[in-house]
């Protein structure tokens, strides 16, 4: 099975609308105004601080820290934010009996609220990139034995 290595501090998931230009002296990039404005201001990554990794989001200025998942039995991973910065997409691995493990894909809001598994098939379901639109979720899966790239509608489900 293909384990894929955890990040032990920090993962940023930051949906950049343009490029940021330094301002700042030492190489400090400064990010533009209105750059984080579908983020309602904030960033979201991955932290193990409390020993289990775990989804947050903070302001850029490092203030306004907040826990958005809480799961004490299993991992959250990979946290991708939609193109219009409302939403949360991530992996949460469910450790299965024997050893192994499945991997669901969630969805929450960007305030942490109304999460919800999007998809629960026993599978390890990998690395959710949202589309353009908003409405879908790509993701590799290993449900056929075989690493493939699979569509999610959102709405629909299938």
């Amino acid at each position: 099975m293909i384990r894929i290595p955890r990040i032990p501090l920090l993962l940023l998931a930051l949906a950049a609308c343009g490029s940021a230009q330094s301002a700042e002296p030492a190489g400090a990039a400064a990010i533009p105004r209105g750059e984080l404005r579908g983020l309602q201001g904030r960033i979201v990554f991955l932290s193990e601080r409390d020993s289990q990794p775990e989804i947050y989001s903070v302001r850029p200025d490092g203030r306004g820290l907040r826990r958005l998942t809480r799961s004490t039995e299993q991992t959250d991973l990979s946290p991708r934010v939609s193109p219009d910065g409302d939403r949360v997409a991530w992996e949460r691995e469910i450790g299965l009996p024997g050893g192994g493990v499945a991997v669901q894909l969630w969805v929450m809001d960007i305030d942490g609220g109304n999460a919800r598994v999007v998809l629960d098939d026993g599978a390890e379901n990998r690395a959710p990139a949202w589309a353009a639109d908003g409405s879908a979720l790509y993701y590799a899966s290993y449900l056929t034995g075989n690493w493939e790239i699979f569509r999610l509608d959102l709405a629909s489900g299938a």
